[in-house]
């Protein structure tokens, strides 16, 4: 079972509480793939074991979305819309649905900011927009289909990313304005800075605890303005991380990832034959403690058989051995549950989270040395 996580957060905590319970179900040799180290990451504050995240990158058609002569790319798309500003004006992109989440309304602060520049968005519709009174430097591109969308980016002298989502956990629109030479400016929040790395411009954004309307960030509209009119105003800086650019999108193919998925399911393949089954039996006794009768009291305590669930000795030193109840606890849920469920028990009556982990770990161990 294989679960691939795009939303760690959003959604009034919907999205959080379903990838927990996807969790609560998993066995060993099953997994949670997300697009970033930023998922697991994030949900270190909720589970023990990271381990079922495993990053698979989104990939981009390095073919398809290349560099293009960019003064021809601009005379074509200026023609196609007709607005020859974009052959004379520093042109900024946006390239999303046109909505609150993917940073529409910021970006009309921004052209608002910058009169000197143009600011294309280019979307399947302009939506509760098409009501406002827009910017003279604000102009729609319309829908383009997915081959035509090398020459929109082309187009653009700096792309801008200014999704808040609690969705968003990669920027694919980011990697294909990349891989077409484009340096990008991202505001710094969830997963999006590591696929730009050190080939475009990271800019501030107030990030939440929690989401409110399924938003988790707010991108610094002022912060972008200084960081797009710095990439404008040096050609040297926005050439050098052009080439960077198409050379960072160059790792993230889609052949490589497909390639890396190949390794992933094999490695989980591995993983699934050494699951041990558990044949560990136990009971749950009470004894009396002390020997002089005023001061017996009770003691619980769970005691391990030494055989295992076929009468096959399976421990060969005594045939009864004394453990705690909590570790008993995990040893008979485990037969029927999963690890993960066992996490939620041992943390619902242990407050020590330390020592909670160290008894599953000490429970696992044995029954993987005895299978």
């Amino acid at each position: 079972m294989l679960v691939q996580c795009h939303a760690p957060r959003g959604h009034g905590g919907k999205a959080l509480n379903s990838m927990l319970r996807h969790y609560a179900a998993m066995r060993d040799f099953d997994a949670f793939t997300a697009p970033s180290d930023y998922v697991s990451e994030f949900y270190s504050n909720y589970v023990w074991d990271t381990s079922f995240f495993k990053t698979l990158t989104n990939g981009v058609d390095s073919a398809l979305f290349c560099p293009m002569g960019k003064e021809e790319a601009k005379r074509e798309l200026a023609e196609e819309i007709g607005d020859e500003r974009i052959l004379t004006t520093p042109t900024v992109g946006y390239l999303s649905r046109v909505q609150s989440e993917k940073g529409a309304s910021v970006y009309l602060k921004l052209s608002e900011l910058n009169p000197h520049l143009l600011f294309l968005i280019a979307g399947p519709h302009f939506g509760r927009y098409e009501s406002k009174e827009l910017p003279e430097n604000l102009v729609y591109a319309g829908f383009h289909p997915r081959e035509r969308l090398p020459l929109v980016y082309n187009a653009f002298d700096v792309y801008c990313f200014l999704s808040m989502s609690g969705e968003e956990t990669f920027g694919l629109t980011v990697l294909e304005a990349m891989a077409c030479g484009v340096p990008p400016i991202v505001p710094d929040f969830d997963g999006v800075p590591s696929v730009v790395g050190d080939a475009g411009l990271i800019a501030d954004a107030d990030n939440f605890d929690r989401d409110i309307g399924t938003l988790v960030s707010y991108p610094s509209p002022v912060d972008f303005s200084e960081k797009i009119n710095l990439l404008l105003n040096d050609d040297e800086m926005r050439e050098a991380l052009s080439q960077k650019a198409r050379a960072r999108a160059l790792s993230f193919t889609w052949d490589k990832t497909a390639r890396r998925i190949i390794r992933f399911f094999e490695k989980l393949h591995h993983k699934r034959q050494l699951v041990s089954p558990n044949g560990l039996l136990n009971v749950f006794a009470t004894e009396i403690e002390a020997s002089n009768p005023e001061q017996r009291h009770l003691r619980y305590k769970s005691i391990l058989l030494g055989m295992n669930n076929h009468y096959e000795r399976s421990l060969m030193g005594d045939a009864l051995y004394s453990q705690r109840v909590e570790e008993g606890l995990v040893m008979t849920l485990l037969k029927n549950h999963t690890v993960r469920e066992a996490e939620v028990l041992l943390a619902g009556f242990i407050k020590d989270e330390t020592e909670a982990k160290a008894i599953l770990k000490r429970v696992q161990g044995l029954i993987h040395a005895i299978a």
